[in-house]
């Protein structure tokens, strides 16, 4: 059995973390089981309870073994995770210019990647408060440690967005439909600088950053049972053939697909899920949600995990 639950970060700190994501694999059978990365623009910070507790799987390409600290970027394309041990994981996700914010971190280099922490962030304080943590016996008292660290961090006093924060802002506002040179002019830069420290501070070049925004509005329509044409007028895309060659190649498949895939449950963690729910998932048997009011259960095989 996997239980997840998600909590929300002081709000002092709701303009840099979007949640913390606490899970315990605790049974044999969630070994063969994996969490689905749909492609997203927000990047996380992953602790794990013991070294080569879990693997990192981008696309098809063979399996990296997720460091004890480790920074994963915006991803592109979908991915996963596959559990090789019994423990507990937490993941702080970020919002898109949060973990910049805090660690200066060169976000280019880490899209489509969960790297070793220990190559890319110098702060001791950081690892401290990863044992801290971890000997807390508590998801409450772990995130309560969490929350304090990040509260004290200076980062986010010191590293300039140099307006990327509010540039993100207004492509959200127009679920990705936007001109690049516009952005440009409202971040009072050249087309060429502004693109240079856009994926330094996003991951992503704004035009993939663009595309990934109206993806995701059009995703979270289907989820809602839209229809195609009001997706596609709604999202802005030129056509059917538009909507479905983008859908598929940020989700793997089609939008049909991948709203009927009888082996797929979708976990969305942004509005729908609220502050210290509690979701148990059960690998090839049944998920069941604890969030109140809601209860559900289905037959699935890989839990998706979707922000």
């Amino acid at each position: 059995m996997t239980e997840l639950q998600l909590f929300t970060p002081s709000d002092a700190l709701s303009d840099y973390i979007r949640y913390y994501l606490v899970g315990n694999v605790t049974g044999q059978g969630d070994l063969s089981s994996n969490w689905e990365i749909s492609p997203g623009e927000m990047p996380a910070l992953i602790f794990l309870e013991k070294p080569g507790l879990a693997d990192y799987f981008a696309g098809d390409a063979l399996g990296i073994s997720i460091s004890p600290i480790a920074l994963a970027g915006p991803f592109r394309r979908r991915g996963r995770i596959q559990f090789c041990k019994q423990g507990m994981v937490i993941i702080v996700v970020f919002t898109v210019t949060g973990l910049f914010s805090f660690l200066g971190v060169k976000m280019s280099g880490i899209a489509d990647k969960a790297v070793n922490g220990r190559d890319m962030i110098d702060d001791p304080g950081l690892f401290i408060c990863r044992e801290n943590i971890f000997n807390s016996y508590s998801p409450d008292r772990a995130i309560k440690i969490l929350d304090e660290y990040f509260l004290r961090h200076p980062g986010k006093e010191k590293n300039d967005l140099r307006n990327m924060d509010k540039v993100v802002q207004h492509i959200n506002s127009k679920k990705g439909n936007i001109n690049i040179h516009w952005l440009a002019g409202m971040a009072n830069m050249s087309v060429k600088t502004f693109e240079r420290h856009f994926s330094e501070k996003i991951g992503l070049t704004p035009k993939l950053f663009c595309r990934m925004v109206r993806f995701a509005y059009a995703r979270k329509m289907l989820g809602l049972n839209k229809g195609i044409f009001d997706i596609i007028n709604d999202c802005g895309y030129s056509d059917q053939a538009h909507f479905i060659r983008e859908f598929k190649f940020f989700a793997g498949r089609t939008p049909k697909s991948y709203s009927q895939g009888p082996d797929t449950i979708k976990v969305l963690i942004n509005e729908p899920l609220h502050p210290s729910s509690r979701y148990v998932l059960f690998p090839s048997s049944a998920i069941e949600y604890s969030r109140p009011g809601r209860p559900s259960a289905c037959k699935t095989h890989i839990a998706v995990l979707e922000y």
